[in-house]
């Protein structure tokens, strides 16, 4: 399929929103136990049916433009972004713990003949199979599985040391919260990240450095200069340890 085919038919996804997720992320389908403001609340109640929360269309085509054949992918979750995957032909995983979702997306791909010959689904939680899997030398990951806290961190904890030097991290969902801390973290660990840009919700992050994990934490930037009253009295810690 020519490139301009491609960006054809991921507009065409756009256009025709497909139906692929459940409308929670959680096994309760009832919303009882959200402190949304009503309003919300309310209209997350009214959505009935299988729904499309796709990533966005401009971040559909960075994927579709940036990833190349030669690639080797993950992302935790499924949904548009599998298809913008496989319609940039690398090597890919998707984390999703529901079969019914794979299904809908395989169906919806022969549909629209995408090859989804080099993807593999994995219908578990991202928190059971993460910590199983073997080690790789990841080209590009997406972290857009789980958006409660604390799993968007620890898709990112399993993730970035199998990432490459040099390859690129991808958070959705930056306007919730348990995402922004990670992209906020690695906005200022700029021995190890770099932030390319941001499209729309998504961060795109460059790996400049490593070891991701084997770390201190006064290593981090964004934990040290996090409050000052903390540093101070680390430094009066210091002192009186060494007599000073």
């Amino acid at each position: 399929m020519f490139e301009s085919s491609k960006s054809i038919v991921l507009d065409r996804i756009f256009n025709e929103l497909p139906g692929l997720h459940r409308t929670n992320e959680s096994t309760d389908y009832g919303f009882e136990r959200s402190i949304l403001p009503k309003s919300q609340k309310r209209y997350l109640q009214r959505l009935s049916g299988f729904q499309n929360f796709a990533i966005s269309r401009d971040f559909a085509h960075y994927i579709l433009g940036t990833i190349k054949p030669e690639m080797h992918t993950l992302e935790t979750g499924s949904g548009v972004s599998t298809l913008a995957f496989a319609l940039a032909g690398s090597t890919h995983i998707a984390v999703s713990p529901h079969s019914d979702e794979t299904e809908r997306i395989l169906n919806y791909a022969r549909s629209v003949s995408i090859d989804l010959s080099r993807a593999t689904f994995t219908n578990a939680p991202s928190e059971q199979y993460l910590p199983t899997m073997d080690r790789l030398d990841l080209d590009a990951i997406l972290i857009d599985g789980k958006h409660a806290f604390p799993w968007p961190m620890i898709d990112w904890f399993y993730t970035a040391d199998m990432l490459k030097v040099g390859g690129i991290l991808m958070l959705d969902d930056i306007q919730l919260r348990p995402v922004a801390v990670i992209r906020d973290f690695m906005k200022q660990d700029r021995a190890r990240w770099k932030l390319e840009q941001t499209i729309e919700r998504t961060a795109i992050f460059r790996k400049v450095g490593a070891p991701i994990l084997d770390v201190a934490w006064h290593e981090h930037p964004w934990t040290v200069h996090w409050k000052r009253p903390f540093m101070e009295w680390a430094r009066g810690r210091i002192k009186r340890h060494l007599g000073i």
